[in-house]
Parts: C-alpha cells; structure tokens; sequence
C-alpha cells in the first residue's frame, strides 16, 4: 500500500511499465473515493490505454500538463488543501522543466536551476501532503553511465532533492512479453519492481507482477501463486486441487480454471484474500528477539514516574527557597 504523506519514485528503462504501473495504481486510489492529480510532464499519455488499466477518466481525477515546475507546485497547493486528493503522480521527474529552463536559450545551461527548483518545490508540498493524507508518486527515466568501470551502467535522470525526499524508491523492468495464443497480439507484459530503497519495510526486495493492458495487475494469479507457495493449495503438474477439496473445486487443469472458481465463488475468495494478506503481513514482519529478564529483581521494571506539581502546592518560603536554589524541605504531605 501507498503510506500518505510520503514521497514515491519509480525509476527504469523506456518501455518498462513504469507509467502502465502508476496509472495503474492511481485507478485503485480513484476506487477508495479519493482524487488523483496526474501530472503529465512528457505530453505523452494515452488516455485510451489509461481508461483500460481501469483510470477513471470522469470522475476523481484531475488531469494537467503545466508548463513548468514553479506553475505545477504552486498549483498544487491549494488542491491539496481541500483534503481529497489522495495521490499525485508526476511523469516525470525528467522531463519537469524549470522556468528558467523553458525561458532560456538552447545555448544556456540551466541543470542547476531545475535542481534548485525541485528542491524547494518538494520542501513547500511535503506539509500538505502531510496534512492532508496524501502520498506522491514520481516517475524518473533512466541515463547510460557513461564511464563507469563499476556498479551500474544507468543512473536516474533526476536531481538529488527527490531521492533523499523519497521513502521508497523501486526500479521497475519488463521481464516478459504476454501475447494472445491465438491473434499473438501482445495483450501484457511481466514486470519486475526491485526496490532500491525503503523507509517503510524491508529493503531490497522483488515483485513480480503480471499487467495486462486490458484491466491491469492480474490479482488472481498472484493470489494463486500465493496460494501455491504458503501450500494451501497443492500443484502436481498443471493439477490444482485443495486438501480435502475444502473449497468444492475438485481436481482442475491450469491456473485459468482455479481463477475462473474464484470468481466463480466471490465468498470462497474474499476469505482467501484475507487468509493470504494476513499471511503476507505476518511474514513481512522482522522477528522479536525473545529475552530472559527471569534473574532480574521484581521491581525492576517498576517506573518511577515524577510527580507533577504547580506552585499551588507549596508555600511562599518554599517557593522562594525553590527560586533561590536553595534546598527544600518538604512535608510527609508534599
């Protein structure tokens, strides 16, 4: 999930799935009741293929193309103010031009400023963002390294204020092409998002996704494979079945059939939704290390917590001892 008020960045190579994602993922935000802001810097969406990822284009969104970046934050203020923005996505980070950028000749070089610009432009939202619950995606495309000898060959094309702004940073790959076996159209693609960075779980993890152009993440396989991997159901071959047929499915052919039961049979998978989140859940959580405190005293843990007290409890010499810093006597009361 999405935390509010944080800073997101998904980064990758052209043609990687990055804008399909987000779009994507702005669709499940309109379907919690909540406004996305979709900022498209690169004039290049395609509303079509966003109304297919399942974009709600008629209602809670709000669609823009600024100029620059200075017209974009300062806009971006009062939208946020009205509390039901629930995330903004800006594609892309590369292509948001300063003022002095979009003014400037060819010949001027204005990296620096567009730097400088990004820097204040996330320092003045982070608070409204905040405030008002909301969280931002941001989209960066990728450089070649030019020169490296080590490490990677690519670097993100972007300043370093949203890196260090950002909670979670993921590179998203396409592993895979999904095409139709009968018109061998392409209908999907496989991607990889490895995160790079995360303030809010555990770091340096994969996620394989399966994104369709025609409704987006294939949440039915992934809650299969799930399935397959925690054992709750149990695969011979392309044999599905559950133990002790607990679900009624018998013995099925193929994933299709075992996705085809579960929507078949919503109650059947709202409960195994919810066995396989609070699944998830459980296994993402680092493990408590166990201490024995058994050779410690019994009040060990016994807090002392200070008494506090207003001048309404002491006298006026104790008081002006108190002032002085002289010391005080107190009564058995006191």
């Amino acid at each position: 999930g999405f935390v509010p008020g944080r800073f997101y960045i998904l980064s990758g190579p052209e043609s990687g799935g990055k804008t399909s994602i987000a779009t994507y993922i702005a669709s499940q935000i309109q379907k919690k009741g909540k406004y996305v802001v979709y900022a498209d810097f690169e004039y290049s969406l395609n509303m079509n293929h966003a109304e297919e990822l399942g974009l709600n284009l008629d209602e809670n969104l709000i669609f823009m193309r600024p100029k620059g970046g200075e017209d974009f934050f300062d806009s971006l203020v009062p939208i946020l103010n009205t509390g039901e923005v629930g995330l903004v996505v800006v594609d892309s980070l590369t292509d948001m031009a300063s003022k002095a950028q979009t003014e400037d000749a060819f010949s001027g070089f204005s990296g620096g400023k567009t730097a400088v610009m990004l820097s204040y432009g996330l320092k003045k939202i982070a608070p409204y963002l905040y405030n008002n619950k909301c969280a931002m995606l941001m989209i960066a495309q990728e450089r070649a390294n030019i020169g490296a000898t080590y490490g990677a060959d690519f670097k993100i094309a972007t300043s370093k204020a949203p890196l260090f702004k950002s909670s979670f940073t993921a590179r998203v790959t396409k592993t895979e092409e999904i095409t139709d076996p009968t018109t061998k159209e392409m209908v999907g693609i496989r991607i990889r998002v490895r995160n790079t960075k995360n303030k809010l779980g555990i770091p340096k993890r994969d996620a394989n996704l399966k994104l369709m152009f025609k409704g987006g993440v294939d949440s039915e396989e992934e809650y299969l494979e799930y399935l397959t991997t925690f054992g709750i159901i149990k695969k011979s071959g392309a044999m599905y079945e559950v133990e002790g047929d607990a679900w009624g499915m018998g013995k099925v052919r193929g994933k299709d059939a075992v996705k085809t039961f579960l929507l078949e049979h919503p109650d059947i998978y709202s409960k195994v939704k919810e066995q396989v989140n609070n699944m998830i859940m459980g296994h993402t959580k680092l493990d408590e290390v166990e201490h024995d405190f058994s050779d410690l005293p019994n009040d060990y843990f016994d807090i002392k917590a200070p008494v506090v007290s207003s001048e309404d409890d002491y006298t006026e010499e104790q008081l002006e001892a108190m002032y002085n810093g002289d010391g005080l006597d107190v009564t058995d009361e006191q």
